[in-house]
């Protein structure tokens, strides 16, 4: 028996140091596996986030203006400590999250889970921008700046143009007539670059319609024309504020280019088309327009105007007479439709038409006026 008892107790620690050992690595590639699962877990949802965050950058919403990036993720199922896994038999220790009992609360769980998301890839803008919009999910709209902002770049070039005209093409004319000619001389940079800039624009656009996503190039000709009008509602404003009508004109126009530039980011098509349409004219109404306020001075400018009139008249009638209002007709009826509601907000839309329209109605009632006093001039001219 003596002999016996020491066998056992070398024996016995060993025994002891092996299974406590083999207990230690146990657990060490229990937990290894576990960290591994919730990095897989992790990284699975950040790719479905992004997924999303595609459909997102396209302008995709879901129901009741929530990004249908916060309608579809759903919460990964709870993990019990103990449970096998594919990794190895621990999990991370989630309690299940109560069935959502209205949209808020589902868009809470959501919430959580894209901000679980960021805390582990907090450098994505993208990422940054969603958790925003779920942050708030009634705001339907977000203002969004580019990197690259080409508007305040405009903004002083057509600044500098008015001044150039102001300065230097018309420091000749009467300080009466100079503010209106440097703003017809910077109308005629604008007008016919903004026609060729749309159309290039309009024709690059892979897939054109009323509610299609904006292009860059797109976004780069409502740059021009939002730097262009609200240097000459400066003019306006400045110089002559009693012209109410212009300056409702610029306003309307300066509204539904910025909406469509920084908030829907959708819908440049539809008035890019617009754009053309109006702009194409520009040329024959600013030289008309400068031939007017000389023809009292020279003769030649008389002679322009007058010679100028009828063409002019004409081709203004057949853009905002006839194409106009039907493109506008299309335009609204998509829009009415409810066929722009998963992209754009409704109040966008509806605005959208009342502004087009009401400027579209100033527009053929300015020139019914204007073919009013040619007929009372023909009919004077023909009585002397």
């Amino acid at each position: 028996m003596s002999g016996g008892t020491p066998g056992v107790g070398v024996t016995a620690p060993v025994l002891s140091d092996v299974d406590g050992g083999r207990r230690d690595r146990g657990e060490e590639e229990a937990m290894e596996a576990a960290a591994e699962e919730r990095e897989l877990a992790r990284a699975e949802r950040e790719g479905a986030v992004k997924r999303e965050l595609r459909d997102l950058g396209t302008g995709k919403e879901g129901h009741f203006g929530v990004p249908r990036c916060a309608q579809k993720l759903s919460p990964p199922p709870p993990k019990v400590v103990g449970a096998p896994t594919a990794h190895g038999p621990l999990g991370r220790s989630k309690s299940p999250s109560p069935p959502p009992s209205s949209h808020s609360s589902s868009s809470a769980t959501k919430i959580s889970l894209l901000l679980e998301t960021l805390s582990a890839n907090h450098h994505s803008l993208l990422l940054l921008q969603a958790s925003s919009e779920l942050l708030n999910p009634a705001m339907e709209v977000e203002v969004i700046v580019p990197g690259q902002w080409f508007l305040p770049h405009f903004v002083s070039v057509f600044c500098a143009l008015y001044m150039l005209g102001y300065f230097a093409v018309f420091n000749n004319w009467s300080p009466k007539y100079r503010p209106d000619g440097s703003s017809c001389f910077m109308s005629l940079c604008h007008g016919t670059p903004a026609v060729l800039l749309a159309a290039a624009a309009i024709l690059q656009q892979p897939v054109r319609s009323f509610a299609s996503p904006n292009t860059d190039f797109q976004n780069l000709v409502l740059d021009f024309s939002v730097g262009y009008f609200t240097v000459d509602l400066l003019h306006y404003l400045i110089f002559m504020p009693s012209e109410y009508l212009f300056i409702a004109h610029h306003l309307a126009t300066l509204f539904v280019f910025i909406t469509c530039r920084y908030i829907a980011q959708h819908g440049a098509f539809a008035l890019l088309v617009l754009l053309v349409l109006a702009e194409v004219t520009s040329a024959c109404q600013n030289v008309w327009t400068l031939a007017g306020l000389r023809r009292a001075e020279s003769p030649t400018a008389a002679r322009i105007h007058k010679n100028l009139a009828p063409p002019f008249f004409v081709l203004y009638t057949i853009m905002r007479g006839f194409l106009g209002p039907w493109f506008f007709y299309k335009m609204g009826a998509f829009y009415v439709s409810g066929k722009a509601s998963d992209v754009m907000a409704m109040w966008i839309c509806a605005s959208w038409i009342v502004v087009v329209g009401s400027a579209m109605l100033v527009s053929i009632l300015w020139i019914c006026n204007l073919w009013l006093e040619l007929f009372r001039e023909k009919t004077l001219e023909k009585k002397d």
